[in-house]
């Protein structure tokens, strides 16, 4: 008798271990590989329709997601600002040498333009530089956000420099 509840019992720990080890098999392993994607896929919303893009990538650390991407567009750089304006829902078409920010409940957010040249105090305005640059921030709950658009005078193309941070 106590060798079959001794049996018994071995059986029992063998059908216990073969049914976690057969679950396990059905699982996944987390190495952050579907998180790094899920960044990737929402980063990449962010980025512009039709763009060549030069260079993008993911970068990770500590369960953290980086995405980034250098695009160029023949798109003049307002059409370019009008669809990022949709995107973020932020007003991007700002004067020379403006900064302005917004916020909602759920973000928060800064563009700046820095397309003239200054000397001295604020009110000494000089010349047009001979590129447009502006750097728009969003800070939201789900996400960190940095666009940075460029077009020079002779240039026939706009670049755009995206960085995207999952929270």
């Amino acid at each position: 008798m106590r060798r079959l509840r001794s049996f018994s019992g071995v059986c029992s720990c063998a059908l216990v271990a073969l049914a976690l080890g057969s679950a396990a098999v059905g699982q996944k392993k987390d190495d952050g590989k579907d998180e790094a994607n899920k960044t990737t896929e929402e980063a990449r919303k962010f980025e512009y329709p039709g763009a060549e893009v030069g260079g993008n990538g993911l970068t990770g650390r500590e369960g953290r997601s980086l995405y980034y991407s250098s695009m160029t567009t023949p798109d003049d750089l307002e059409k370019v600002l009008k669809h990022y304006e949709a995107k973020t829902g932020q007003k991007l078409v700002v004067s020379p040498g403006a900064v302005t920010s917004r916020g909602r409940d759920d973000w928060i957010g800064a563009v700046q333009d820095d397309s003239i040249a200054r000397v001295g105090n604020e009110k000494e305005w000089v010349a047009p530089r001979p590129m447009t640059v502006r750097v728009v921030t969003v800070d939201a709950k789900a996400h960190h956000l940095t666009l940075v658009f460029s077009r020079a005078k002779e240039e026939k193309h706009t670049h755009i420099v995206l960085t995207y941070v999952k929270r």
